[in-house]
């Protein structure tokens, strides 16, 4: 008969110790092939045939034997149809077992029969490949009045990987926070009534054993189970900083052992890892590449100021450290070399540390997390901590809006629930199985760009009542439940799909909806509710369409660091949209967002793809908790320019940098979001290297402040009085800033207040309105035709913007100096020029009026 074995390789992680192989390192002989790797206990040799059939692998045992068991160990090349025969002189056979369906792996075959010869004949192949297997062993047979072996060996009722009846010894490592001894169960024979006895281990790590007892009651044999548990590496994917990166310090935190971290090639060079919340830590593991560290330290800190030595290594000779120490609580933990081991820099293929887990469940005394009597341990769960939720408390988990709270596994049972009122947070820094309940809040009746901060939350007609979703004025089909598509917008409703009701649908994960209540009121007045599992980690994909804005959001119950989210990400959005844009419902207003700023649980944002089609991530690293938080603005100087019409408020900000350009500083220079309609828009355009982009805010060099001339957008209706203010930080004393308006030639200084203006026509577009700032007065006679911008605005059309009120002429010739286009016009500010299908190149805009000649360089792609 043949028993299969089953690698359980999730559970449990084993190595196995030797038994009485009767093959071992004795003489062999085959048709091809190294036969000797086949008996010589190694699972890293193998012997493998020719790629025919058939082949054939004999073992002299140098003595006769009542064989009773055979092994093989396939490798990848196994044999579907084999004979294991049976002789006393090398030359005639005699078959005891008969394969004619085999799959490889581990084939552990019952046989019976004597003799000194034995050998392996396969007839069939199961792959194009030879017949290969790593171990070919032998055993006796035992009486069976005599025989204390097992059929089965199980932990928690699992067969433990690559059980073998003659294996006695078991290396077992348990899942990581595991602190209940497994069960162990071992099953006798049927064929030999033997009987088994367990005795478990007292605690973990241990050892239990299984006492075999053969049927004539004196012969025993014991099977042995060393219990360990498996550390947790609470540093994977957690925020890494070094004091240089040849190669990046995140590398050292990925858990692949196929990228490192590289330091410069000096001796005091460190790295560390902001676990993110405070833990208990005993030890680390460093894996260190070629280039390792011979004297370092470990160290740990709480501010990543002060610093704590737990560890001193001294004549390190690299390959694998793997260090314990004293729990001691910490936040960060440092590796700081002092001297290297080699020629090169410190290189760290992997930087693991680890804490001790604990677990904890629900008792429900009250409904309060953050209270310790309601765990079974005592005291309020912390990273560390593994928390089982079972049903049937008398009171249920609440996480309260000012809570962050945090575990390391997380198991809801079925029927229990555990509620997150709007502000609170939950971070399991492990794993997470069952439903919770995050309520997003809402006090109003305005749109609101929501994510579920939950994978598998739905909404139906039901949700759509209990949570007053409101109706669509022109379309009563239409529900305050949309989703933003940026392909070609509808006639009616734009960009956005409404959901019309009667199915039920699930939020995506990830995805970002347009929600509005019709009323506010009832029990779930203030509240969006949300129920499902918390997510591993949330990949939306972005796209180019019509445009490029995805609106998406952010699936976790706990706030994302903006910052990290454009680190991990900036990558795959536009250059000129280095943020992302949030709604505020109370202004109606979209707001960039960039390092510094938290995007909440449930909140959705856009973002401004940079390739046809990509997927963004946000991952557990950039989870925190931010109750109470407080931001800061920086002192720098800048220009808030803001346009009103009475009934909407736009703004546009202008930041002066000591280290920034008149060009695209990506993240400082961030784009306007025009992903939906507006009557009123106030912008920027680049200084130098206009592509015609639409700018909020702007970075600019301080040391130019006097000389730069910015481009200003409007986009405003007809006989509709609007009204520019400015607000100035920090500007150099005695300077003033002009709003130059070149379609009446006037240059109007803020220092008289605001500036008031009705236009006879719509406004919309760029070229008639500019900021200038300056130490002395301003007058129309200060014009600098280097101001001006060409750029391609579409596939036909040459923009030229901040031209003079004047007659103009433009050629524009190739780069071998012929004319591809000759036209004159009356410019305003900014005229858009038809021109002739041109080849991809270089071309040379030339541009003359009345003010002098200017040439300009452009690229058709």
């Amino acid at each position: 008969m043949i028993n299969k074995i089953t690698l359980i390789i999730a559970l449990f992680a084993i190595t196995v110790g030797s038994a009485q192989n009767l093959a071992l390192g004795k003489t062999t002989a085959s048709t091809s092939g190294s036969s000797a790797a086949a008996v010589d206990g190694d699972l890293g040799t193998r012997w493998e045939s020719a790629s025919t059939d058939p082949q054939s692998l004999s073992v002299d045992l140098g003595a006769s034997y009542s064989i009773g068991q055979v092994i093989i160990n396939w490798e990848g090349a196994y044999a579907t149809d084999y004979l294991i025969e049976i002789s006393s002189d090398n030359t005639n056979w005699t078959a005891i077992y008969t394969e004619t369906a085999g799959n490889g792996g581990t084939d552990d075959l019952s046989v019976s029969g004597t003799g000194r010869y034995i050998r392996y004949y396969g007839t069939k192949r199961g792959t194009i490949y030879g017949h290969s297997f790593w171990e070919f062993q032998v055993y006796e047979a035992i009486a069976t009045n005599v025989d204390a072996t097992l059929s089965d060996l199980t932990v928690n009722g699992t067969t433990v990987s690559s059980f073998l009846s003659n294996t006695k010894t078991y290396n077992v490592e348990l899942p990581a926070g595991t602190v209940t001894v497994p069960t162990v169960v071992g099953t006798t024979k049927q064929s030999t009534p033997a009987t088994a006895v367990t005795t478990n281990a007292a605690s973990l790590p241990g050892a239990s054993t299984v006492l075999v007892t053969a049927k004539d009651g004196t012969t025993t044999e014991t099977y042995t189970l060393n219990f360990t548990v498996k550390k947790e590496n609470i540093a994977y994917l957690k925020t890494a900083t070094a004091s240089s990166e040849a190669q990046a310090a995140s590398l050292a935190f990925d858990q692949n052992s196929g990228t490192r971290w590289e330091s410069a090639t000096t001796d005091i060079e460190w790295i560390y890892i902001d676990l993110g919340n405070t833990f208990d830590v005993d030890g680390v593991n460093l894996n260190w590449e070629g280039a390792f560290g011979e004297d370092y330290v470990i160290q740990v800190s709480s501010d990543a100021s002060s610093w704590t030595t737990v560890y001193t290594q001294v004549g390190g000779n690299g390959g694998i450290d793997d260090i314990s120490f004293t729990a001691t609580s910490a936040r960060y933990v440092r590796m700081y070399g002092t001297k290297r081991g080699s020629i090169y820099g410190y290189s760290l293929f992997e930087f693991e540390v680890y804490g001790t887990l604990s677990a904890s469940t629900w008792l429900g005394t009250t409904s309060e997390w953050t209270t310790g009597s309601n765990w079974s341990a005592g005291t309020v769960p912390s990273a560390l901590t593994n928390v089982t939720i079972p049903a049937g408390t008398a009171n249920s988990p609440i996480i309260s809006a000012t809570t962050g709270a945090v575990c390391n596994n997380l198991t809801i049972d079925s029927g229990a629930s555990l509620n997150i009122t709007a502000g609170g947070s939950l971070i399991p820094v492990g794993t997470s199985t069952g439903n919770i309940t995050y309520n997003v809040n809402v006090t109003d009746t305005n749109w609101h760009l929501v994510a579920s901060p939950v994978i598998g939350a739905q909404y139906d007609n039901d949700w759509v009542t209990a949570y007053s979703i409101a109706t669509g004025s022109a379309s009563a089909s239409n529900k305050g439940i949309s989703t933003y598509d940026n392909a070609t917008p509808d006639a009616i409703t734009g960009q956005w799909n409404y959901y019309q009701g009667g199915t039920t649908e699930t939020f995506g994960t990830g995805v970002g909806y347009g929600l509005k209540k019709g009323t506010i009121g009832g029990a779930s007045a203030a509240t969006y509710s949300f129920t499902g599992t918390i997510a591993s980690s949330v990949t939306p994909t972005i796209s180019q369409d019509n445009n490029n804005w995805n609106l998406i959001g952010n699936s976790y119950p706990s706030y994302m660091s903006v910052e990290a989210f454009l680190t991990a990400n900036g990558s795959l959005l536009s250059n000129a949209f280095q943020a992302v844009f949030v709604f505020n419902a109370s202004t109606g207003l979209y707001e960039d967002l960039g390092a510094g700023n938290f995007i909440q649980p449930g909140q959705a944002f856009f973002v401004n793809s940079k390739l046809t089609s990509t997927t963004v991530s946000m991952t557990k690293a950039m989870q925190s908790h931010q109750t109470g938080v407080t931001f800061y603005k920086k002192n720098i100087q800048n220009i808030n320019l803001s346009v009103s019409n009475g009934v909407s408020t736009k703004t546009t900000q202008i930041n002066y940098f000591n280290d920034k350009t008149k060009g695209l500083d990506p993240g400082f220079d961030v784009g306007m979001f025009d992903g939906v309609n507006s009557e009123l828009k106030l912008y920027t355009h680049l200084v130098e290297n206009n592509q015609g982009i639409a700018f909020k805010r702007q970075a600019l060099p301080a040391s130019e402040m006097e000389t730069m001339t910015i481009p200003i957008g409007l986009k405003t209706e007809a006989n509709k009085e609007i009204t520019f203010s400015l607000d100035a930080l920090n500007l150099p004393n005695g300077m003033s800033i002009y709003l130059e308006d070149r379609e009446t030639n006037t240059f109007k200084s803020f220092s008289d207040g605001a500036i008031k203006m009705t236009f006879n026509e719509n406004i919309n577009g760029i070229g008639r309105f500019y900021i200038n700032v300056s130490s002395k007065a301003l007058n129309t006679t200060d014009s600098n035709l280097e101001k001006i911008s060409v750029y391609i605005s579409d596939k036909t059309t040459l923009r030229v913007s901040d031209l003079p009120n004047a007659k103009t002429s433009l050629k524009v010739f190739n780069i071998l100096g012929k004319q591809e286009l000759s036209t004159s016009f009356i410019s305003k500010g900014t005229s858009d020029i038809t021109i002739p299908k041109l080849s991809t190149g270089v071309y040379i805009v030339q541009i003359q009026s009345e003010e002098g000649k200017l040439n300009k360089k452009i690229i058709i792609e």
